[in-house]
């Protein structure tokens, strides 16, 4: 016998039909109350006052510079206040003409951030006792590397080290090569012409060496931007190297070994290992002696370290390190010393500033 399904009386049909219609209340009322925070959320946002703060991390500015072909009009590059971003943008829009038009641009770029020492970028190279010849960015503490007659001198810190930002740099063309340096560094240099110092580096250099130092045809510490054609280099043999040409150019890294003589041999030229802002005056022999706690950690580090080295260890127990009691800078690429004594310089030469200004309102 056929059985059929039981179809389903009027009452249930009620019952489902009121269930149906109880679901889709709760739906619409759930949809509204989104719709509702939707609304409610939209209306906060679009009622809130402008912020002054951009919405990017850096604000928008324009860098000009003269293209190095003079019949084209001096141009402006805008972008955001980054160097990475800037030096991006030159790319895009003038790398179609690298010598007139890129490298200018590049050039007013790495200008606007200049905002401390530079030092040697990454294509130099050293002289390492062990390893031969070596680029700077592979120098590490502990590392001897060349200096000047006395032969080599032990690195006992890292000031400067950036691998990715562009600086700008001199090229020198001299007899046996090419060096580049940062316009700030200091070099052993010597003029046939009056030169041309910072007052401080001049009152220093006439108390430590005499006044014969600040002549003609006597070898000094000088700035690479003071530098001129014809002058003279000095190599790690103590002979001479005349300076053919000079030029800026735009080169990726900015690296600062620190040596226990403050001096060190780049690309075969004698140099020094300091370069401090223009506005910081102070020679060669002062940022030597300033830097006398690095060297003085160094020696502690390494003695302590001979003296806890015990067989069957690789590494040794114990060592020195005091470079945490140190601030931590803005500028992360700078050693913590340095980077401290430039800040605190910069505040007394604000404080001096302000001072004068007070008086003369007297």
């Amino acid at each position: 016998m056929t059985r059929f399904p039981d179809v389903p009386n009027k009452l249930q049909l009620h019952q489902l039909n009121g269930r149906l219609s109880s679901q889709l209340q709760s739906d619409a009322a759930r949809l509204a109350q989104r719709s509702s925070r939707v609304q409610s959320l939209s209306g906060f946002i679009g009622g809130r006052p402008a912020s002054n703060t951009p919405l990017v991390s850096f604000a928008d500015v324009v860098i000009k510079f003269k293209p190095r072909n003079g019949s084209i009009e001096p141009q402006e590059l805008h972008c955001t206040n980054e160097l990475a971003s800037c030096n991006r943008q030159c790319e895009h829009l003038y790398g179609t003409d690298t010598v007139d038009l890129e490298e200018p641009c590049k050039l007013a770029v790495a200008s606007h951030f200049v905002d401390g020492p530079a030092c040697f970028p990454a294509s130099a190279f050293l002289q390492d006792r062990s390893r031969g010849t070596i680029s700077i960015a592979d120098v590490r503490v502990g590392d001897e590397v060349a200096q000047s007659q006395c032969g080599f001198t032990e690195v006992v810190a890292l000031l400067h080290v950036d691998t990715y930002n562009t600086h700008i740099y001199i090229e020198v063309s001299h007899a046996c090569g090419k060096l580049y340096i940062s316009p700030q560094h200091f070099l052993r240099l010597r003029s046939h012409r009056a030169p041309v110092h910072d007052s401080a580096i001049s009152v220093c250099q006439n108390r430590c060496a005499g006044k014969a130092a600040n002549r003609r045809d006597k070898w000094i510490w000088s700035r690479a931007c003071d530098m001129r054609p014809g002058d003279e280099l000095q190599d790690g043999k103590g002979e001479t190297r005349t300076v053919h040409s000079l030029r800026r150019v735009c080169l990726v890294g900015a690296y600062a070994p620190l040596t226990q003589s403050g001096e060190i041999l780049v690309d075969g030229v004698l140099c020094s290992c300091f370069a401090p802002p223009r506005h910081v005056a102070v020679p060669h022999e002062l940022c030597h002696a300033a830097m006398l706690p690095l060297r003085v950690l160094y020696c502690m580090k390494t003695a302590m370290e001979q003296l806890s080295r015990f067989p069957g260890f690789t590494k040794p127990i114990f060592t020195v390190d005091a470079l945490w009691l140190l601030p931590k800078g803005k500028n992360k690429t700078l050693h913590p010393w340095p980077a401290g004594l430039l800040f605190i310089f910069s505040k007394y030469l604000a404080f001096i500033k302000r001072c004068k200004k007070s008086t003369s309102f007297i």
